[in-house]
């Protein structure tokens, strides 16, 4: 679901493959762990005058003591839950990568 306000959003000036990356990797995990018939929300809206995106879902969640791993580079949590889900455990860590440059 995309939920935005009526009003006209400002223009954007980005690298739209730093957009892909960082926003199909926050998708992609939100699609992964959340089970069937959960809810994933891509949330746009302003914050002063900062245009702010979340990807929200209410899937599995991440235990608080994983909290401080989630963005090391291969690091992945395993549980009952997740152990099937593939992946390499770059997809948060590339995200951090283009925030923080």
């Amino acid at each position: 679901m995309l939920e935005h306000p009526q009003a006209p959003l400002p223009t954007i000036k980005a690298d739209p493959l730093a957009l892909e990356s960082v926003f199909g990797n926050l998708i992609t995990n939100a699609i992964n762990y959340t089970q069937n018939g959960g809810k994933i929300v891509v949330r746009i809206d302003m914050a002063g005058i900062n245009l702010r995106i979340q990807v929200i879902d209410n899937g599995f969640g991440i235990e608080e003591r994983y909290l401080d791993k989630i963005f090391d580079r291969f690091f992945r949590v395993k549980t009952d839950k997740t152990r099937f889900i593939t992946g390499t455990g770059l997809g948060l860590p590339i995200v951090k990568g283009w925030w923080n440059r």
